[in-house]
């Protein structure tokens, strides 16, 4: 028990039963996994979950100003050239 509260404090608390099997049977102790789990369940050692990352999507209803429609949803240009967006913005 001594040995998995070490691998367990050298980990700063973020491995969980099956590294620190692999830790000890690196170094020369035999003891499964189930065996590890039990007694960190018994001396109340959980690892530190991070929770994983999500998207998030953008937010339609806020309060901030729009940008003007230049185009006003008409993509079809009569020459080759026309309604470039550098033209459209005015520059």
């Amino acid at each position: 028990m001594i040995q998995i509260q070490q691998v367990y404090d050298r980990s700063q608390s973020r491995y969980g039963s099956p590294r620190i099997t692999d830790d000890l049977n690196e170094s020369g102790v035999k003891v499964s996994r189930n065996r590890v789990a039990r007694l960190m369940k018994k001396a109340s050692l959980k690892s530190i979950m991070y929770k994983k990352y999500h998207v998030q999507t953008t937010d339609s209803k806020h309060d901030y100003p729009v940008a003007s429609n230049l185009l006003n949803r008409e993509f079809s240009a009569d020459k080759p050239g026309q309604n470039r967006s550098a033209e459209a913005m005015g520059v």
